[in-house]
């Protein structure tokens, strides 16, 4: 796994899964793991890799694929080394540590206060405190579009519309 440093504060790490996936991790954290749910945990076989730096971008290639990242700000370009076509351009990337807060009962049992409201009875728990329970990241991945392409399957509208080429949150698991 090659890393970067410094790419806004942050560390990137870059990993050639196959000739044509490469696995990038962008994170605030001193390592990475090896396991990842994205990726097929098939065994990976070693693979020759080019790196090199060249006018502030580091240049990362297998025999198929090329990756050219942004020393400064980690956006990514992955291009198709047979013909030189662009498969993706990456926007701005940003990652905010956050707390991960959760609420615990204090004293010895839960004070339960009913309210009858206009949508039915509500329970409302009087004696809880909000802890931080530990660290985590807010992510952000902008990407950057040809005119000609379209967005499909997020899986996160439900109106019907394949194309959905304005902003929208995706879910991935951590």
């Amino acid at each position: 796994m090659y890393q970067i440093d410094n790419v806004n504060g942050k560390t990137l790490y870059v990993e050639a899964v196959t000739p044509n996936i490469f696995r990038l991790v962008y994170t605030g954290r001193e390592s990475v793991g090896q396991a990842s749910c994205l990726v097929d945990k098939r065994e990976r076989q070693p693979m020759e890799l080019t790196i090199r730096e060249e006018g502030g971008q580091v240049i990362i290639a297998s025999e198929s694929l090329q990756a050219e990242i942004a020393r400064e700000t980690g956006s990514c370009r992955f291009r198709r080394l047979r013909d030189g076509k662009v498969l993706l351009q990456e926007g701005e990337k940003s990652l905010t540590e956050i707390d991960v807060m959760k609420y615990q009962v204090e004293g010895d049992a839960p004070v339960v206060r009913r309210v009858k409201t206009v949508d039915g009875e509500r329970n409302f728990m009087e004696n809880l405190v909000k802890t931080t329970d530990r660290k985590a990241y807010r992510g952000r991945l902008g990407f950057c579009f040809r005119p000609e392409e379209g967005i499909y399957g997020l899986g996160q509208g439900g109106r019907g519309n394949l194309q959905l080429p304005w902003a929208q949150p995706v879910s991935v698991p951590a």
